[in-house]
């Protein structure tokens, strides 16, 4: 690792590029948090931190694998999405139907944002669409609170983790068209070595996403993917 930095560093400096090191860190894929034994490394004129989660491209990455951070950290982001935007969604003279709307473009996509299928998200969405759309005032005058069918809507919405199994299954046919030297299908097929971790492995990205297509009902997946428009069609089974 500390060569391949030094060949960075190198390569970077050539271009007038220079390594940002506040932002970079070190993090150990070790499946436990060795809080006692974290380190820093010194390369050159360099000390790059040694950390337990880091946030890369806007995902939140544990050392220990498990997504319980990253699923924290993103309804913070959507819950202080909808608060900033609490008094346009509570404004009596907007529209349900528009609330709605603002909730899908800006908080639910918050929420989306490189996610995969997590059930918590879909308590997270109840408990804010409940919040835009209010009760349901019953002939008793007597109030209640939607049931999650109702809270779909009709036309019948599809919630947010039949959503995001929607969009896995789109990126798995764009990942399957790249071609086989595709560093990005690469990554998705590559098989890690190395002695297995105590206990039920987790499941794969792809194996996930491989069952989501089973269960729509599609055989010979591989080759579906090559079209595009077919392909499409079969995400919006799910």
């Amino acid at each position: 690792m500390i060569k391949i930095l030094k060949e960075i560093i190198k390569e970077g400096e050539a271009l007038g590029l220079k390594i940002n090191e506040a932002k970079t860190k070190i993090m150990r894929d070790n499946g436990k948090k060795d809080q006692g034994d974290r380190r820093s490394i010194k390369i050159e004129t360099f000390t790059f931190e040694e950390v337990d989660k880091f946030k890369c491209l806007g995902v939140m990455i544990s050392s220990d694998g498990k997504r319980d951070v990253e699923i924290k950290e993103k309804i913070m982001a959507a819950n202080r999405a909808f608060y900033a935007n609490k008094k346009l969604l509570k404004n009596k003279n907007i529209s349900k139907r528009s609330k709605v709307r603002i909730y899908d473009t800006i908080i639910r996509s918050i929420l989306m944002y490189s996610a995969e299928t997590m059930s918590t998200m879909r308590v997270f969405e109840r408990k804010i669409l409940r919040s835009i759309m209010g009760p349901i005032k019953e002939a008793d005058n007597e109030f209640r609170i939607r049931t999650n069918e109702e809270l779909q809507g009709e036309p019948k919405r599809k919630d947010i983790v039949q959503k995001i199994k929607q969009q896995r299954i789109k990126w798995l046919g764009h990942v399957w068209r790249s071609g086989e030297e595709s560093v990005i299908k690469l990554l998705v097929k590559w098989k890690p070595g190395g002695k297995k971790r105590r206990g039920r492995p987790r499941s794969k990205w792809l194996e996930e996403v491989v069952e989501d297509v089973r269960r729509a009902g599609v055989n010979n997946w591989q080759a579906k993917t090559k079209d595009r428009k077919r392909w499409k069609e079969i995400s919006q089974k799910v």
